[in-house]
């Protein structure tokens, strides 16, 4: 028997997300677990419709690793290494992290769609914290505001803003402009400007150090 997950999108190779009622959910089994928003299934030989985007698994074998609070589901390829090890990932982030996140695999593709998790998960190793949602897709970093997103799935990028005035920057491979007197904004949707990017914000975070010690 088969298992087709509508609305499905491709999240990294061998993961897709979905949004499955927890309900509905445990009628496939009982959970390995229950933590977190987020549920995990893990299944065998899917097949995925990216045109449709519909994901199509067999019930044979399938698993219930996490059952989580929320309809957001992420489906695993069994033959995914450690798949097992993601139980621990969706509830070890901030709720604005994870929300910021969910908006990603929900409106973004292809590359924009992993360089918008990358840039994420990269500021954190450097500046804990959480990201903080206001109107539509916007989010604002806290405690500190050294850097704004905005998911922008119109044009398959993310809308970055930071503060300082484009020219304390520095010359970059990245088109900054003034956003409002003080801050400076850039778009980002390729692996390629990651690195520029986070140079950009980093630099942004030091400025608003050095600020708070005078």
């Amino acid at each position: 028997m088969q298992i087709v997950f509508e609305s499905a999108a491709s999240s990294s190779p061998g993961i897709w997300l979905t949004h499955v009622p927890p309900h509905e959910l445990r009628m496939l089994g009982a959970p390995s677990l229950s933590r977190g928003n987020t549920s995990i299934l893990l299944v065998q030989t899917p097949a995925f419709d990216e045109e449709n985007e519909r994901l199509t698994v067999l019930a044979e074998g399938l698993t219930l690793l996490n059952l989580g609070t929320t309809n957001r589901t992420l489906v695993v390829d069994a033959k995914l290494q450690d798949a097992s090890a993601l139980v621990a990932g969706p509830s070890s982030e901030a709720p604005g992290d994870r929300e910021y996140r969910t908006l990603v695999d929900m409106h973004l593709k292809g590359e924009a769609r992993e360089v918008a998790h990358e840039i994420l998960t990269k500021i954190r190793e450097a500046s804990p914290g959480d990201l903080k949602r206001g109107e539509r897709n916007n989010f604002s970093n806290s405690p500190s505001n050294f850097w704004y997103v905005i998911v922008q799935p119109r044009t398959q990028c993310l809308s970055i803003t930071v503060r300082g005035e484009p020219e304390t920057f520095g010359t970059s491979s990245l088109q900054l402009v003034t956003d409002r007197p003080g801050f400076t904004r850039f778009q980002l949707r390729s692996s390629v400007d990651l690195d520029e990017a986070l140079r950009i914000i980093h630099a942004s975070r030091q400025k608003g150090i050095i600020r708070r010690r005078y």
